[in-house]
Protein backbone atom coordinates (compact mmCIF):
# COMPACT_ATOMS: atom_id res chain seq x y z
CA UNK A 1 0.00 0.00 0.00
CA UNK A 2 2.64 2.57 0.96
CA UNK A 3 4.40 1.55 -2.43
CA UNK A 4 1.51 2.83 -4.10
CA UNK A 5 1.03 6.07 -2.42
CA UNK A 6 4.39 7.43 -3.45
CA UNK A 7 4.14 6.52 -6.39
CA UNK A 8 0.69 8.33 -6.61
CA UNK A 9 2.11 11.28 -4.70
CA UNK A 10 5.08 10.95 -7.00
CA UNK A 11 3.11 11.15 -9.88
CA UNK A 12 1.02 14.03 -8.90
CA UNK A 13 3.89 16.28 -8.36
CA UNK A 14 5.03 16.17 -11.73
CA UNK A 15 4.44 19.30 -13.81
CA UNK A 16 1.92 18.29 -16.58
CA UNK A 17 0.46 20.31 -19.56
CA UNK A 18 -2.97 19.40 -18.36
CA UNK A 19 -3.42 19.65 -14.88
CA UNK A 20 -7.12 19.39 -14.69
CA UNK A 21 -7.46 16.41 -16.18
CA UNK A 22 -9.35 12.77 -15.49
CA UNK A 23 -6.00 11.43 -14.69
CA UNK A 24 -5.57 13.63 -11.81
CA UNK A 25 -9.13 13.26 -10.58
CA UNK A 26 -8.74 9.50 -10.51
CA UNK A 27 -4.60 9.83 -9.35
CA UNK A 28 -6.34 12.16 -6.42
CA UNK A 29 -8.76 9.78 -5.40
CA UNK A 30 -6.55 6.72 -5.05
CA UNK A 31 -4.14 8.72 -2.84
CA UNK A 32 -7.01 10.00 -0.98
CA UNK A 33 -8.34 6.23 -0.53
CA UNK A 34 -4.59 4.98 0.73
CA UNK A 35 -4.28 7.58 2.72
CA UNK A 36 -7.52 6.74 3.89
CA UNK A 37 -6.80 2.73 4.27
CA UNK A 38 -3.57 3.81 6.03
CA UNK A 39 -5.32 5.99 8.38
CA UNK A 40 -4.04 9.16 7.88
CA UNK A 41 -7.46 10.86 7.38
CA UNK A 42 -6.87 14.35 7.66
CA UNK A 43 -4.49 13.91 4.67
CA UNK A 44 -7.34 11.92 2.67
CA UNK A 45 -9.25 15.05 3.55
CA UNK A 46 -7.00 17.36 1.92
CA UNK A 47 -6.44 15.14 -0.84
CA UNK A 48 -10.09 13.85 -1.54
CA UNK A 49 -11.72 17.51 -1.26
CA UNK A 50 -9.04 18.84 -4.06
CA UNK A 51 -10.26 15.88 -5.91
CA UNK A 52 -14.24 16.87 -5.34
CA UNK A 53 -13.07 20.37 -6.16
CA UNK A 54 -11.40 19.29 -9.79
CA UNK A 55 -14.02 17.01 -10.48
CA UNK A 56 -17.23 19.71 -10.26
CA UNK A 57 -15.12 22.29 -12.19
CA UNK A 58 -14.33 19.39 -15.18
CA UNK A 59 -18.13 18.13 -14.94
CA UNK A 60 -16.54 15.01 -13.95
CA UNK A 61 -20.34 13.08 -12.12
CA UNK A 62 -18.44 9.29 -12.02
CA UNK A 63 -15.15 11.02 -10.45
CA UNK A 64 -17.34 13.72 -8.36
CA UNK A 65 -19.12 10.74 -6.82
CA UNK A 66 -16.55 8.28 -5.87
CA UNK A 67 -14.76 11.39 -4.04
CA UNK A 68 -17.80 12.41 -2.70
CA UNK A 69 -18.87 8.73 -1.26
CA UNK A 70 -14.75 8.28 -0.40
CA UNK A 71 -15.02 11.82 1.59
CA UNK A 72 -18.26 11.02 3.52
CA UNK A 73 -15.97 7.81 4.76
CA UNK A 74 -13.18 9.87 5.76
CA UNK A 75 -15.51 12.22 7.36
CA UNK A 76 -17.36 9.16 9.24
CA UNK A 77 -13.96 8.23 10.73
CA UNK A 78 -13.30 11.54 11.94
CA UNK A 79 -16.89 11.93 13.68
CA UNK A 80 -17.81 14.70 11.71
CA UNK A 81 -21.06 12.81 11.04
CA UNK A 82 -23.46 15.68 9.93
CA UNK A 83 -20.80 16.09 6.49
CA UNK A 84 -20.78 12.81 6.12
CA UNK A 85 -23.98 12.23 5.69
CA UNK A 86 -24.93 15.79 3.06
CA UNK A 87 -21.93 14.19 1.39
CA UNK A 88 -23.33 10.33 1.74
CA UNK A 89 -26.07 12.12 0.27
CA UNK A 90 -25.13 14.05 -2.56
CA UNK A 91 -23.04 11.08 -3.83
CA UNK A 92 -26.24 8.85 -3.79
CA UNK A 93 -28.34 11.12 -6.13
CA UNK A 94 -24.98 11.03 -8.28
CA UNK A 95 -24.63 7.42 -8.06
CA UNK A 96 -27.78 6.36 -9.36
CA UNK A 97 -28.22 8.91 -11.45
CA UNK A 98 -25.12 7.54 -13.45
CA UNK A 99 -26.44 4.11 -12.89
CA UNK A 100 -23.76 2.65 -10.62
CA UNK A 101 -25.15 -0.06 -8.47
CA UNK A 102 -22.01 -0.56 -6.13
CA UNK A 103 -21.43 3.10 -5.97
CA UNK A 104 -24.73 3.33 -4.72
CA UNK A 105 -24.78 0.52 -1.93
CA UNK A 106 -21.35 2.33 -0.68
CA UNK A 107 -22.82 5.82 -0.47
Amino acid sequence: MYEGLQKLEQMLALPTPEPDSALRIRALNGLGTLCHYGSEFLKARRIIEECVELSRSQGDEKGLAKALTNLAWVHSELSDFPVARVLSKEALVLQEKLGERRGTALA
